[in-house]
C-alpha cells in the first residue's frame, strides 16, 4: 500500500499540458499589452521631443535673424528637412489663362543658412494643425506656406512673424508636434497633440 500510495505522489509531480498552455496564454496576453504601452510611450517622447526641439530651431532661427541683422526664409526640402535662407524674397504668381500661379519663394542654396531635419518617423505638413490659430487671428498661420515664415529683425522683438507655427505628424497621422508663436508671446512654444487630443503646451 505504501508503494502504491509513493507511485500516485511521484505521477503528480510537474504540469499537465492544459496548465502549461494556461500559462503560456496568460504570458503571452501580459507581453502583448506591456507591447502597446511600450510602442505608446515611444511615440509620446518621439512626439514631446519633436516638439521641443522644433520650436528650440525656431527660437534659433530669429536669433540667427537678429544678430546677422538680415532677413531669413524657412522653407521645406523633402518631407523632414526645413532650411533657412538669407536673401530670399516672394515671387508673386504669374496669371496663366485667367488664372493667378501660387506664389514662389526664390531662394538660393549658396545663401543657406542652417537646417534642422526631423528624427524618423516625423515629418512636416502643411495641413492639420490651423486649430492652433485662435479665431479671429487672420495674421496666424503655417509657416511653411509661401510668404509665411520669414524672420525680420525688429529691435527688442522676436524676429519671427507676429503669429504662426511649424507642424509636424507622427506616421500615424494621429499625433502632431508645433512650434507656434502667438500675438500676446515673444518667444516660440512647444506645443504637441497626441492621438487627437487637445493641444498642450510641453
Amino acid at each position: 500500500m505504501n508503494q502504491a500510495y509513493k507511485q500516485s505522489c511521484e505521477a503528480q509531480k510537474g504540469f499537465t499540458l492544459i496548465e502549461l498552455m494556461v500559462v503560456v496564454a496568460i504570458m503571452g496576453i501580459l507581453a502583448g499589452l506591456s507591447f502597446a504601452g511600450l510602442q505608446g510611450a515611444v511615440k509620446n517622447h518621439r512626439v514631446e521631443g519633436a516638439a521641443n526641439n522644433l520650436a528650440a530651431f525656431m527660437e534659433r532661427v530669429a536669433a540667427l535673424a537678429s544678430s546677422r541683422s538680415e532677413t531669413l526664409c524657412i522653407a521645406l526640402s523633402g518631407t523632414a528637412t526645413l532650411n533657412v535662407y538669407a536673401k530670399c524674397s516672394v515671387e508673386e504668381g504669374e496669371e496663366v489663362d485667367g488664372t493667378k500661379q501660387p506664389d514662389q519663394l526664390v531662394t538660393d542654396e549658396d545663401n543657406l543658412v542652417d537646417s534642422f531635419t526631423l528624427e524618423s518617423p516625423m515629418t512636416f505638413v502643411t495641413t492639420s494643425c490651423d486649430n492652433l490659430c485662435p479665431s479671429g487671428d487672420n495674421s496666424c498661420g503655417n509657416w511653411l506656406d509661401v510668404g509665411k515664415g520669414i524672420f525680420v529683425p525688429k529691435l527688442g522683438l522676436s524676429a519671427a512673424p507676429i503669429s504662426g507655427y511649424v507642424c509636424a505628424v507622427y506616421s500615424d497621422n494621429t499625433s502632431f508636434a508645433a512650434a507656434y508663436k502667438s500675438k500676446s508671446n515673444n518667444k516660440l512654444l512647444a506645443y504637441t497633440s497626441i492621438e487627437g487630443d487637445a493641444w498642450e503646451e510641453e
